[in-house]
């Protein structure tokens, strides 16, 4: 799990037992193929024997050699590469999902099962998958079960679908959307309570790591970790390059992540990197950071390009940049 995440690698020599030692000495560098007495073995990149000569036929994959796999596929089982039995039966297709763990599609169901041997959960399942490197999720026929890392039942609950957004864990049920911080996750074995959130109607991943929700008429955004944003209310939420774009009753407003949220408009445009505000029917352009207007009031504003162009009686106004501009007279 320490090597699959980027979590603190000062912890592995804490952890790395005798065994485990071994097992890293054995999964360094390639295998290559050899044929002994008729039968075919694996030998390291020193010409040590791994695997010695037992087997009649080799996975194609290997026989160029070249084999970085810690996991070996040969005449129907799974073996470590310390010749170490982990699965035996009629394997269709094997994925190394991580953490160490392997889904193994047999012609009668799918196993979910450890490098070291054991099967999460149930002798046989639909499919399975590690959600946010947290749990092990199983789908039975009466849908989704958590299960801990030893493989283990979490809760006894079911849900329609188990899947991560943003690096949170999102379960489906009955049509609604539940969230929990990864973190928060009970991680022993048991009917452990689920710290769930309101439900939701619907939720996406917003850039910044940022999750947006809606229930009903209502929208809100949070962050990785479940803090609020962006309170659940009667508004609607649009990303913008500054941040968000808030449209609401009381007119348009503008959340910048460096500076706060602004006073309301009644209509925004936004070609980045401008922003122009139209404020008494007048239109302006806007500096979101610094709460400020960069240009005086113009009659209508738009964008040819990249360039803002405002209209003001008779005239034509293009920017350049904040400081340069362009006036022109009686003019289309």
């Amino acid at each position: 799990i320490v090597q699959d995440t980027d979590k603190d690698k000062r912890y592995l020599p804490v952890i790395m037992t005798d065994s485990l030692q071994h097992v890293m000495y054995l999964n360094e560098g390639y295998l290559v193929p050899f044929m002994k007495n008729g039968l075919i073995g694996l030998m390291d990149r020193h010409g040590k024997e791994v695997l010695p000569a037992m087997n009649e036929e080799l996975n194609d994959d290997y026989l160029c050699g070249n084999v970085r796999e810690d996991v070996l596929v040969l005449s129907n089982k799974v073996t470590g590469r310390n010749g170490a039995i982990i699965f035996e039966g009629n394997i269709k297709e094997l994925d190394d999902i991580g953490y160490g763990y392997l889904k193994i599609m047999t012609p009668e169901c799918t196993r979910i099962i450890h490098k070291s041997g054991f099967e999460a959960g149930m002798d046989c399942c639909i499919d399975g998958k590690l959600p946010g490197g947290r749990f092990i999720a199983l789908l039975s026929p009466r849908g989704w079960k958590l299960h801990t890392f030893t493989g283990r039942p979490l809760t006894d609950d079911l849900w329609d679908d188990v899947t991560t957004v943003a690096g949170v864990i999102q379960l489906k049920r009955e049509g609604k959307f539940y969230l929990i911080d990864p973190e928060g996750m009970p991680l022993r074995a048991g009917n452990a309570a689920l710290k769930l959130s309101a439900p939701f109607d619907n939720v996406i991943s917003w850039p910044g790591q940022l999750i947006w929700v809606s229930q009903g008429n209502k929208q809100g955004l949070f962050d990785e970790h479940l803090n609020i944003r962006i309170p659940v209310d009667e508004h609607t939420l649009k990303p913008e390059f500054f941040g968000v774009q808030i449209v609401s009753r009381r007119g348009v407003s503008i959340l910048d992540w460096k500076s706060g949220e602004s006073e309301y408009f009644q209509q925004i445009k936004v070609n980045r990197p401008w922003v122009a505000v139209q404020q008494m029917h007048a239109w302006r352009l806007y500096d979101t950071e610094r709460k400020a207007f960069l240009s005086q009031a113009y009659d209508t504003l738009g964008f040819t390009g990249l360039f803002p162009t405002a209209y003001k009686g008779d005239s034509v106004i293009v920017f350049l940049n904040k400081d340069t501009l362009l006036r022109f007279y009686k003019v289309k």
